[in-house]
């Protein structure tokens, strides 16, 4: 389970298991450390981080260098 609070995205994600995970997500989050904790709760590869960042470029607005503190 993730952190409780409110979330602009909560996307569902499949890596090959068939199962299907939970990644919230807010606009101007870090997407690298998202990614990063994401793949590190769920036991992920790191070659999943890469994959998942790619994902939350494409399906947010949050940019590369991006943060809350920078919008």
């Amino acid at each position: 389970m993730f952190k409780e609070g409110e979330y602009d995205y909560v996307f569902d994600v499949e890596c090959g298991d068939g199962i299907m995970r939970k990644l919230p997500f807010s606009e101007g989050d870090n997407i690298d450390e998202a990614s990063n904790k994401f793949c590190i709760k769920e036991n992920f590869s790191k070659i999943h981080v890469e994959q998942i960042k790619e994902f939350l470029y494409k399906n947010t607005k949050t940019r590369p260098g991006q943060t809350k503190n920078s919008q």
